[in-house]
């Protein structure tokens, strides 16, 4: 990818023309979160670059979802974060993939914006299911209990960014976050580089 400076001056690895091209999201609103940022539309080409990472281990887009997400944040006028942490994947998946999709994004959006990122302030306690196999409540069943706090992780007081790849049901992002209020975090935000039509249709607003 041949890396630019977008209009504000930041570096982005996509030329004009094609960022012109991706399919922007509408502003996006749910009450799980204190702000969801979710640029794009889970759509052509946006899910062949979620597929080439998640799946084929093609990191430049880690690179490339991660600038476009950090773009995204810098249009809400809002204090940044403290902190961007990643959905973490259980052990045995991470072994089993080499590298975790939701970190590599995540730490590609926090540098750009000066904001430290913590890769181990939650683990996935037990294997789960792919989520992409299930539907509906099967989603939430499959998560629930999954996640817990580092015993070294310290989130009481502090405002934390939440990085995904993609937002479908939310179920995931949802218990994550669920784990990091009841540790006492003040504030929660969601990122994700695409939300997946199904949750684009309940959650349109403006955040």
């Amino acid at each position: 990818l041949r890396g630019r400076l977008d209009s504000a001056g930041h570096p982005l690895d996509l030329c004009a023309a094609c960022e012109a091209e991706l399919p922007r999201a509408p502003a996006l609103s749910d009450g799980s979160w204190d702000l969801l940022v979710a640029p794009f539309l889970y759509d052509t080409p946006i899910d062949y670059c979620v597929r080439a990472l998640k799946f084929h281990g093609e990191t430049a887009f880690g690179r490339l979802l991660g600038l476009l997400v950090a773009q995204e944040r810098r249009r809400h006028d809002l204090p940044l974060p403290d902190l961007v942490l990643p959905v973490p994947l259980h052990q045995a998946r991470y072994i089993e993939r080499g590298f975790n999709q939701a970190a590599s994004i995540g730490r590609h959006a926090a540098g750009p914006l000066g904001l430290p990122f913590g890769p181990g302030v939650l683990d996935r306690r037990r294997a789960t299911a792919e989520q992409s196999h299930l539907r509906g409540a099967a989603r939430a069943g499959n998560v629930r209990g999954a996640f817990r706090l580092s015993p070294s992780a310290a989130v009481a007081g502090r405002s934390l960014a939440l990085v995904d790849d993609v937002l479908t049901t939310g179920s995931t992002a949802r218990e994550a976050t669920m784990v990091l209020r009841a540790a006492g975090a003040a504030r929660v935000e969601l990122w994700v580089a695409a939300g997946a039509a199904d949750a684009i249709s309940f959650m349109v607003g403006v955040p």
